[in-house]
């Protein structure tokens, strides 16, 4: 029983260390708030940032959660992504790498003024496999599109920064890996 427990706490320990404060559950208590926003149209539900609401898109059906902040400087929008295979059976691993590169070739072919800024790559944020790239959308604002998986489908975030910058900054990065970290 003795050498159970220290086993645990070992590896409690390792684990802990191992593990990124960024995404700690204190820190996300400081960037999420308990309000949750759900789709009308799939089974994905998040958590509202704090100093952000949730905004309807009636007109155009474009997203399927759509966040903004309360600056309104900054959109944050979440989609099912309905051109690769979705309803994944359990021992499938979503090819999240080609569903991001068919993304980013769609709004590279619908904005003139599409400008690649970080090639689509594969992350880990918090337990959850992504892959993200930026770029400047038609109107040079700076978006970032994270692909990940969710209850058996492939969901993207895509980000977009309503300013006269071609960064995105920090916080920002942050506040939309702990959204895509909050998404049930």
């Amino acid at each position: 029983m003795i050498k159970r427990n220290l086993l645990i706490t070992v590896l409690s320990l390792i684990t802990l260390s191992c593990s990124s404060t960024r995404y700690s559950s204190e820190n996300l208590a400081n960037i999420l708030s308990n309000s949750i926003a759900k789709s009308n149209f799939s089974n994905i539900s998040v958590n509202i940032p704090n100093n952000w609401y949730e905004a309807e898109d009636n007109e155009n059906k474009l997203a399927e959660i759509w966040l903004i902040n309360n600056e309104l400087n900054a959109s944050l929008s979440f989609n099912a992504v309905n051109i690769v295979k979705n309803n994944l059976s359990a021992d499938e691993n979503p090819d999240l790498q080609s569903a991001a590169d068919l993304l980013m070739l769609m709004r590279k072919a619908g904005q003139n003024n599409f400008k690649l800024i970080k090639e689509p790559a594969s992350k880990i944020i918090g337990n959850r496999n992504t892959v993200e790239f930026e770029y400047l959308n038609k109107k040079g604002n700076p978006a970032r599109t994270i692909v990940f998986p969710l209850k058996s489908k492939i969901y993207e975030s895509t980000l977009v920064i309503l300013n006269n910058s071609q960064n995105i900054p920090e916080s920002m990065i942050r506040l939309q890996d702990a959204v895509v970290i909050s998404a049930k």
